[in-house]
């Protein structure tokens, strides 16, 4: 596992250009998989069976960032302007890592997991997760990137949902890797090869203070759209809902929203 501290740089390469990403903290992890062969003979008794690998896992990047004005990030997920819920390819980025004076190559790196963290409070940011066949590492002087534009910090509006307390907004990939090792691959250490979109979800849940007597509700078609200033929006035109009491010192009503497959025109935009 490696841990990477404030001040590492995430870099996207999504094939024109590299973008910059400070983050604050983020993981990588890769694991290998071992097998077993018994060595022990009548001339060698062996007590210790040897152990050798055979293949490695994909490899699971974890990071916060803030959230500029700009695409690079809703792009690596397709999700930037209107979503396909038809659309099953999938979008490979090369990722690198730049840290304490090394940089670490992701080539064809998915996007997996991006979670909103919409604030009237705090600048806009995100927890992203994504999977990569490998990691390596590769001279310093390969990276060339453009700086991150300035952080964004606004206000949040939600129509039909006054008393906004928070939002949060997630969107969610599955991602299964084809493939296992064959018999061309014996003698080497495997890695996964292809990668295939199975299901992508969009949820999140709208606290408000509650100052009326309304009761809980549940829907399956009403529209959720976030606005944060006069640039980020999440616009989902369909959504099952569900409402309930947070019964705290402050009493609070927390809906909780995932889209419809058929919430077309949907979208998530700069």
């Amino acid at each position: 596992m490696l841990t990477f501290q404030q001040g590492t740089k995430i870099v996207i390469d999504d094939g024109s250009d590299k973008y910059e990403l400070l983050i604050g903290s983020g993981t990588a992890t890769q694991t290998f998989v071992e097998a077993i062969q018994n060595v022990k003979t009548i001339h060698n008794p062996y007590l210790v069976e040897r152990a050798f690998s055979t293949e490695k896992s994909v490899v699971n990047l974890s990071f916060d960032c803030h959230i500029a004005k700009d695409d690079i990030i809703l792009s690596w997920f397709g999700i930037n302007g209107i979503i396909d819920f038809l659309n099953t390819s999938i979008e490979f980025y090369d990722v690198y890592i730049v840290a304490a004076g090394t940089t670490y190559k992701l080539a064809n790196c998915i996007g997996q997991n991006i979670s909103f963290k919409i604030s009237r409070k705090d600048v806009l940011t995100a927890s992203i997760t994504a999977v990569a066949p490998d990691i390596v590492i590769v001279p310093n002087d390969t990276i060339v990137a453009i700086p991150q534009q300035p952080f964004y910090n606004s206000t949040v509006i939600i129509d039909n949902f006054p008393r906004l307390e928070s939002v949060s907004c997630e969107v969610t990939r599955s991602i299964t890797w084809a493939g296992k090792k064959s018999l061309f691959d014996i003698g080497s250490i495997y890695t996964a090869k292809n990668a295939i979109l199975e299901s992508m979800a969009i949820s999140g849940s709208i606290t408000q203070n509650k100052v009326d007597d309304s009761d809980t509700s549940t829907s399956e078609f009403t529209p959720v759209r976030i606005t944060y200033g006069d640039s980020f929006e999440i616009n989902l035109a369909a959504c099952n809902t569900t409402s309930r009491w947070d019964m705290a010192s402050i009493h609070k009503k927390i809906t909780e929203y995932k889209v419809q497959p058929y919430a077309v025109n949907s979208f998530i935009k700069f």
